[in-house]
């Protein structure tokens, strides 16, 4: 290996340093920003609250659904 060689791949090391640090700064604002607008800081965290609302669509689905059904039993529809 020659210098001019050594030269170019510590001048390749040097760029690929650079934006590795430009990526994270940028993994950084782009957590900034989920925890400052949805709470949460990881997509684990992500999928934990996708699980969490899920579930609260579900629970309110089946209330929803038999508070319907007691309507639908104290209606007389034939009058309607």
């Amino acid at each position: 290996m020659d210098i001019r060689q050594f030269e170019n791949i510590k001048q390749k090391i040097e760029v690929l340093k650079q934006k590795k640090a430009k990526a994270e700064g940028s993994i950084e604002s782009i957590e900034t920003n989920w925890k400052n607008q949805y709470g949460f800081t990881s997509i684990a965290e992500a999928e934990n609250k996708l699980k969490e609302y899920e579930d609260t669509i579900n629970k309110n689905t089946e209330t929803m659904d038999t508070l319907y059904e007691e309507l639908n039993g104290l209606t007389n529809w034939s009058l309607v």
